[in-house]
């Protein structure tokens, strides 16, 4: 104990520098958006190759499941691809969507690291710039919206989860059109919250929630989850509580999602302003 004592004593200019030069480090990043996205690149790709290496060997005792869930999706997909014959058979799908007036491609990917259990979760997917990833990209799943594209270097994006608390997604309730504000508190990976819903809305438990129609990245009627418990007080709804269709905790397969429209709306939104 005596002899690491001395050892710190005799280096601690030392260590104070280092302690110092740290801090300063840490700071510019939190406090500067190029810096924290330029790191973020680049510790996303350094840390998603060695999770993308692990998760090859956690994936493989989780094939059996993985298969049952992409059987259930294959078969819902069979099922539009007979209403519908707009999918075509590779990785890359676009949709022409003449009601919405929208075109949009998703380009599948495997997560290579989640996080849910933190006030700000992140996740990092094995697609970067290399196959046209940028960042304010959509992602959803077959269960619901995942989150948004934040950074990206040649292999590997990272996205701002759903469970993120400075997340904020156009959601609307499916039956009435009305629409709102998805967030979420911080709480429980399996639920979100909806706020700014409209005072003459008409609520129940049991309700879907979808995406809305006000987003230039995300396709309208995504599935986000069901009305779990909410509180309406002096005609104005309160805590309005979503039971999520995903589980974050368990996602393996998602889509990340080109609009190419998003640049003639929001060119036209900045306009307006």
């Amino acid at each position: 104990m005596f002899q690491i004592i001395s050892l710190i004593q005799k280096y601690k200019v030392f260590l104070i520098f280092i302690f110092l030069e740290l801090l300063s480090f840490i700071l510019i990043v939190n406090t500067n958006r190029y810096h924290s996205n330029y790191f973020s690149s680049v510790f996303g790709g350094v840390s998603g190759y060695f999770n993308y290496k692990s998760n090859n060997i956690s994936d493989y005792f989780k094939l059996q499941s993985i298969n049952e869930k992409l059987i259930e999706e294959n078969v819902s997909l069979k099922k539009i691809i007979n209403k519908n014959n707009s999918f075509s058979n590779n990785y890359k799908t676009k949709i022409t969507d003449t009601i919405y007036r929208q075109k949009y491609e998703y380009i599948s990917a495997n997560i290579v690291s989640n996080n849910y259990s933190y006030q700000r979760n992140y996740l990092i997917l094995n697609k970067g710039s290399n196959e046209g990833i940028k960042p304010d990209m959509a992602v959803v799943s077959y269960n619901g919206i995942i989150g948004i594209v934040t950074s990206v270097n040649n292999n590997y994006s990272r996205v701002m989860s759903l469970l993120h608390v400075d997340s904020k997604f156009n959601a609307k309730i499916k039956n009435n059109d009305y629409f709102g504000t998805l967030v979420w508190n911080g709480k429980s990976h399996l639920k979100a919250q909806l706020i700014d819903i409209p005072r003459q809305a008409v609520l129940k438990q049991g309700d879907t929630i979808v995406s809305g129609n006000h987003s230039a990245i995300f396709p309208k009627g995504i599935p986000i989850g069901t009305v779990d418990r909410f509180d309406k007080k002096n005609d104005r709804f309160q805590d309005i509580n979503i039971s999520l269709f995903n589980d974050m905790s368990s996602i393996n397969n998602v889509y990340i999602v080109i609009s190419y429209d998003k640049q003639e709306i929001e060119s036209l939104e900045s306009i307006s302003k």
